[in-house]
């Protein structure tokens, strides 16, 4: 709900499980709700506690259980790891650009190629395509950097054609 501006959470009884004083709150994810206040974000878990005081310029919904967030090093070098409902950082922030988890697999970016890596940061694709669609019924494209083709792959990262589609 909202009042004046501000962002909350309301449960089906109408009890305030996140109270108005955010700028922006998403609906729960794997039972966490990412909100932002004063430009920074954090998580009430569904009981309407702050599991994560906001301390991240961004982050995303929480999902295999764990959050995609920019650690800050300086002024002018960040990273993008992930953290558990804990907030320890359980996949260091080494990555370029990191998208949520799904299926399992997360897709990272490090000098402008892409790879995807599982929930305990393993590279289970080389970090060397152009694209990559999210992993999606056990299936996903990935577009190689020097035929600018596509190729269909399995949740076994299998290759499961050759690189012969122009578009994703």
């Amino acid at each position: 709900y909202k009042d004046y501006g501000q962002c909350g959470i309301v449960d089906r009884n109408g009890k305030i499980i996140v109270p108005t004083d955010c700028q922006e709150v998403n609906y729960p994810t794997d039972g966490m709700i990412r909100f932002r206040r004063n430009n920074l974000y954090g998580f009430y878990d569904t009981s309407g506690n702050i599991a994560i005081q906001p301390q991240y310029r961004t982050v995303s919904g929480f999902s295999n259980g764990l959050a995609t967030v920019i650690v800050d090093f300086d002024s002018n070098t960040f990273g993008y790891g992930f953290i558990d409902r804990n907030n320890n950082i359980v996949i260091e922030p080494k990555f370029q650009y990191a998208y949520a988890f799904s299926e399992g697999t997360a897709i990272v970016k490090n000098y402008d190629r892409l790879g995807m890596i599982d929930t305990n940061g393993n590279e289970v694709l080389p970090i060397k395509y152009i694209d990559i669609t999210p992993m999606r019924n056990g299936r996903f494209f990935a577009v190689d950097a020097l035929s600018e083709k596509a190729a269909l792959f399995d949740n076994h990262f299998r290759q499961l054609t050759p690189f012969v589609y122009d578009k994703i």
